[in-house]
């Protein structure tokens, strides 16, 4: 017998990393078994894994082409088994087949994924995306309306010259402080399937709308915590989210793997008395330090109305201040806020940059540029720039 572990199936649309979790069992004792087959698109085609197999992960060999062999992975500790599969189809669906057999060479009647129904028509799908860039940039924002900002960021690639880049759409699933949850789009098991995912790239722009005020339910710090593979193979990214405070039991945000990755170095805390920061319209978000790898310090940016939804933090010894913002405290103007005013930073090793200000109300942009132009864009083009985004088109290598 065989059975798929549902809870750790592919989304319906998933990039050329795929994985399944199964269980399998003999009526004779599960030393009987001989091993583990699956196919691809055709059941004739079925390799043979360890009987002990119960993850299985499909790579395509080539991310960025219409048709490639996936590469056979078995085990959560990735083994390569030096296997293949041909014929996974990239922007299309595909069909996967698993079956056990036993020493007699008997089978158990073959998984079909997606399954089909009672009329033989399929249940779900499994849409392969094709990579076609070097860069991604990922929606995330699951909190108001995510296509102003969204086309910020398309304009931010456009001024830096990045032509081309990915898209990764997170934002389909609610963001509830109930009962939270991560995107229905994210593999389902961090390690390996997001970390391999994350790797097929080496540049992310993800733009979100909640990142630090907790790890539970929030994408990035789950992308975050396998994230190393991608900053060893020489990965940098820029996060555009407000910073918003830990909430309940989080509070430090201590299990949160993205403040680790950040160019940050400690969120504020604040002071009895006080429940918010604000900053009047006029108020110049102020350049800082050059932007590492461009030499030159971003450009004057002022509040083009009340500021109530920006939070500043404070940056560590190995991060690069960009942007200051003056506050006060509550309600009261005179009540000047003390503490740290850093709304924009980049790591000196230039890994990692963060972009802190919110950019809306409703459809109303909160900032513009103090000498009248598109500060926003030309400030998120130069921290591209510092991160070394590259200003051509297409995949640079393939796995």
């Amino acid at each position: 017998t065989i059975r798929l572990v549902a809870a750790e199936a592919p989304p319906d649309s998933t990039w050329p990393v795929l994985s399944f979790s199964f269980a399998a069992g003999d009526i004779d004792g599960d030393e009987n078994l001989a091993g583990i087959e699956i196919a691809l698109n055709d059941p004739a085609t079925f390799v043979r894994l360890d009987p002990d197999v119960t993850f299985v992960s499909l790579v395509a060999a080539d991310p960025g082409a219409s048709t490639t062999e996936a590469r056979v992975f078995s085990g959560r500790g990735f083994r390569n088994t030096g296997q293949t599969l041909p014929g996974l189809r990239l922007d299309a669906d595909n069909v996967v087949y698993l079956r056990a057999v036993d020493a007699a060479e008997a089978f158990s009647p073959t998984l079909r994924y997606p399954a089909l129904d009672i009329d033989g028509a399929p249940t779900g799908v499994l849409f392969v995306r094709r990579v076609t860039s070097d860069v991604l940039l990922v929606n995330d924002v699951r909190a108001g309306d995510s296509a102003p900002v969204l086309q910020v960021a398309r304009e931010a690639l456009a001024a830096n010259g990045t032509t081309a880049f990915d898209e990764w759409d997170l934002s389909a699933t609610p963001l509830s402080a109930a009962a939270p949850q991560f995107s229905t789009a994210l593999p389902t098991t961090p390690d390996p399937t997001l970390r391999e995912t994350i790797a097929l790239w080496g540049r992310i722009y993800w733009v979100s709308s909640a990142v630090t005020n907790t790890a539970a339910g929030n994408n990035l710090p789950r992308a975050a915590s396998v994230m190393t593979p991608f900053f060893e193979n020489g990965g940098r990214i820029l996060v555009q989210v407000p910073v918003t405070l830990p909430q309940g039991t989080d509070v430090g945000g201590t299990e949160n793997a993205a403040i680790d990755i950040l160019p940050l170095g400690d969120l504020i805390t604040l002071p009895s008395g006080v429940r918010a920061l604000r900053a009047n319209a006029g108020t110049l978000v102020r350049p800082q330090d050059p932007v590492p790898g461009v030499g030159q310090p971003l450009p004057t940016l002022r509040a083009d109305r009340l500021i109530t939804s920006a939070l500043p933090y404070a940056v560590g010894p190995d991060d690069v201040p960009l942007y200051r913002m003056s506050f006060y405290e509550n309600n009261v103007p005179t009540d000047v806020w003390a503490g740290p005013e850093v709304v924009a930073s980049i790591r000196a090793a230039r890994r990692s940059a963060l972009f802190a200000l919110p950019l809306f109300a409703g459809p109303n942009p909160l900032f513009v540029a103090d000498d009248g132009q598109n500060g926003v864009v030309a400030a998120l083009a130069m921290m591209l720039d510092g991160l070394d985004f590259p200003t051509g088109s297409g995949r640079l290598a393939t796995r």
